[in-house]
């Protein structure tokens, strides 16, 4: 995804609090991510290698919550120390796109935990929860609130999981990018399964 979730619903801290937006310190929300550990979060290498070059030299954060533009909308507002792209990562094809981030000091938000099965066959037609910060059409200017949208597995190979939602028209759009594709777990609950990369028109 270069970059909010289209046809989505918002999403409240109580529902999706390891994913986390990613800004500059002029309140800009360009990505997202997800809390691995107390001190790192997981994105896409597209949005590492932003933060490396468009936003060279700006102090960079790191915003758990759900709503960018009221105080109580967050709930951490932590400053990023350090990044690093996947040392594979291809930005013609998009190829290994995830990277993650160093904070600076240590957030009190759970961590997300990891789904560590390969993608299969039977994997497809299922729901996953797609986790975004971004705009929710093109040429919007709405980035905001986190949203979720579930979508169905379309499709994968060695390097990505394909959702189309042919029915509800729900995507992915612009500031989604390194946010989450949750797998929906039948006992409840979710696991981190995918980064979103990008969006394609069907």
């Amino acid at each position: 995804t270069e970059g909010r979730i289209v046809g989505g619903v918002d999403s409240d801290i109580s529902v999706t609090p390891w994913q986390v937006a990613v800004m500059d310190a002029s309140n800009y929300q360009y990505c997202g991510g997800s809390i691995l550990s107390a001190s790192w979060i997981l994105t896409a290498a597209h949005c590492v290698e932003a933060m490396s070059s468009d936003f060279r030299g700006y102090d960079l954060y790191v915003v758990a919550g759900y709503d960018l533009d009221t105080n109580r909308g967050i709930t951490e507002y932590v400053q990023a120390a350090s990044w690093a792209e996947h040392p594979r990562y291809d930005a013609v094809n998009l190829q290994n796109d995830i990277g993650i981030v160093e904070l600076t000091t240590r957030m009190a938000m759970d961590f997300m935990p990891v789904n560590k099965d390969a993608i299969s066959s039977r994997d497809m037609g299922d729901d996953y929860r797609y986790v975004g910060w971004g705009i929710t059409s093109d040429n919007a200017q709405d980035s905001t609130k986190k949203r979720t949208a579930d979508l169905p597995a379309y499709d994968y190979d060695g390097q990505f999981l394909y959702a189309y939602d042919p029915t509800d028209q729900q995507n992915v759009c612009s500031g989604d990018s390194g946010g989450a594709g949750l797998e929906i777990l039948s006992g409840g609950g979710y696991e981190l399964a995918a980064v979103n990369s990008f969006v394609f028109s069907p």
